[in-house]
């Protein structure tokens, strides 16, 4: 009886929000709310209503950031002969926000890595790099100073430790010399060039990830771990499972290092999940991963735990290889892929012309889908 008392109170301050002469009335309605019962009914609510109802008054709006879900959107970017866009995906309520146009100098850009809301960009130019940050939520640039010659033998590798608006940034760039040697460069927010080290490393695999200060990287004998304050490297000898040469991602989790691997079967693929045992130095298969969410592309990779249910040991990959133009849902508990598309993400083009590539993204604290134009399904 008090949640259907709740709920109704709930639809009825709603309705006093679009009424400017009767906001003297919230005051009175949130009252009869006790805060453990505002916190389960906020819980429950979707996006777009958490973000009506943060608009009562400050209590309500604490309690609805609180509990508000913060999955990851898809950031993705559509370039064409008229120019490059960009727009973002819901997977949680399977929502799409329409394409918004970006400035030439995206047209050639490479996307590196996305982390707190923003994106690491690279434009290649005759053995220089240009990199910049990007906020898809603000438009908001960041230039870094360029990096020259960072490798003739294979290409660079980026990773970010945090949001560049931090001082303690630090972007690690890894790239081959020659086929068994390779350097690796970082840049701290606020220095003027960019610092190199030297060191040999058999075969470099997928992405970079950052955890518990140290940058973490797949190689041919297990992990590389690079320290960017001691600027030394060291290679935690544990091999890799090895399933396939191409599609694997490392992702990590409250200092938890995980490999999300595939093997192909009878036709089929599967995915496979495994977390790093420290202390034993081998990778113990999961066959659930705890609730977790998994979020991950080779520019991203993201894990997060809260979900609603049918999101929890789920693994969402965005890769071409898999499919082109939509992100894929894997269920760890069913050991397949799901059959049914959780909506689109990329608008449909009549021309032939068009790429597409994307990463997930941590949306900030203030920002949401619904501040963006959304797509009618219809």
């Amino acid at each position: 009886m008090v949640w259907i008392h709740g709920v109704t109170r709930l639809k009825k301050i709603f309705k006093i929000i679009g009424n400017p002469k009767k906001k003297n009335e919230i005051a009175n309605e949130k009252n009869y709310l006790p805060r453990d019962i505002l916190f389960l009914i906020l819980s429950c609510l979707s996006m777009k209503d958490n973000i009506r109802a943060s608009a009562v008054c400050k209590t309500w709006h604490d309690i609805a950031v609180s509990v508000r879900d913060r999955s990851p959107l898809l950031v993705y970017f559509n370039v064409d002969l008229s120019g490059v866009s960009y727009g973002f995906f819901y997977p949680r309520e399977k929502k799409t926000t329409k394409a918004m146009k970006l400035s030439y100098q995206f047209f050639d850009a490479r996307l590196c890595q996305s982390k707190k809301g923003w994106l690491l960009l690279v434009h290649n130019h005759e053995g220089i790099k240009r990199l910049f940050f990007f906020n898809p939520f603000t438009r908001e640039p960041i230039t870094l100073p360029s990096l020259i010659a960072t490798g003739a033998f294979g290409a660079a590798e980026f990773a970010f430790s945090c949001a560049p608006t931090s001082k303690g940034c630090v972007v690690c760039c890894i790239s081959n010399r020659t086929p068994y040697r390779f350097l690796i460069h970082t840049w701290n927010v606020g220095a003027a060039k960019w610092v190199a080290i030297h060191n040999l490393v058999h075969n470099i695999k997928n992405n970079i990830v950052f955890s518990d200060g140290y940058f973490w990287f797949p190689d041919q004998d297990g992990l590389g771990v690079y320290d960017p304050v001691a600027r030394t490297w060291d290679t935690l000898y544990v091999p890799l499972p090895n399933l396939s040469p191409y599609l694997m991602w490392i992702t990590k989790y409250q200092g938890n290092i995980y490999l999300v691997d595939s093997v192909s079967s009878r036709g089929q693929m599967r995915l496979i999940m495994f977390r790093l045992n420290r202390l034993r130095l081998v990778w113990e298969k999961k066959k659930i991963c705890d609730g977790l969410s998994s979020f991950i592309s080779d520019e991203s990779s993201i894990m997060t735990y809260g979900l609603p249910r049918d999101m929890s040991d789920i693994v969402y990959v965005w890769d071409s290889h898999i499919n082109p133009d939509r992100p894929v849902k894997y269920s760890l508990n069913t050991r397949s892929f799901c059959k049914r598309h959780d909506g689109y993400c990329v608008e449909s083009s009549n021309t032939n012309e068009m790429l597409h590539y994307a990463a997930w993204i941590e949306p900030p604290q203030n920002s949401c889908i619904y501040d963006f134009p959304i797509i009618d399904p219809k």
